[in-house]
């Protein structure tokens, strides 16, 4: 529902006090509050709505360390690289494979964050019946084969 009162983006941001990612549709903060820079919603009060949005926020997260952590590789190969060619005038990453492994580090725990939200989202309703539906369509399908292949062996 959105914030009644006219604020500025500045001021939902700071009644929110948590951080945000930018994502095609506006703004998206670590708590499940959304603005589009001009009109702002509140954190969902419900528990499944509120997971999803922080799994998109940490998914939008996770995306960006990806990127991060690509192109510092990708640049720091490639200076190593130079530099085995053409000696110590091109100066070394030192410091990248400690920045690489913080990296690495900060993804694999996003990827454990999802990881957790995902079990708890496979108890939200539409979950439940997203799998019930499954289970009806694989038992028709059952169904299906079972009356095929008994046509199948009457023969005359």
């Amino acid at each position: 529902m959105p914030w009644i009162m006219q604020e500025s983006f500045n001021e939902f941001h700071q009644r929110q006090a948590c951080d945000f990612v930018t994502t095609k549709k506006g703004y998206l903060f670590r708590n499940g509050a959304r603005s589009d820079g001009a009109v702002h919603f509140d954190p969902p009060a419900e528990e499944f709505p509120r997971l999803r949005l922080r799994r998109e926020f940490l998914a939008v997260k996770l995306k960006a360390v990806e990127s991060e952590f690509s192109a510092v590789k990708n640049q720091s190969l490639e200076q190593a690289s130079l530099r085995m060619r053409f000696g110590s005038s091109v100066p070394g990453p030192s410091a990248t494979p400690d920045m690489l492994q913080r990296l690495k580090e900060r993804a694999d725990g996003l990827r454990a964050a999802i990881a957790s939200i995902d079990e708890l989202l496979n108890d939200s309703p539409e979950a439940q019946q997203r799998r019930y539906q499954e289970e009806c369509e694989a038992a028709r399908r059952a169904e299906a084969q079972d009356v095929f292949a008994q046509l199948q062996q009457i023969t005359l």
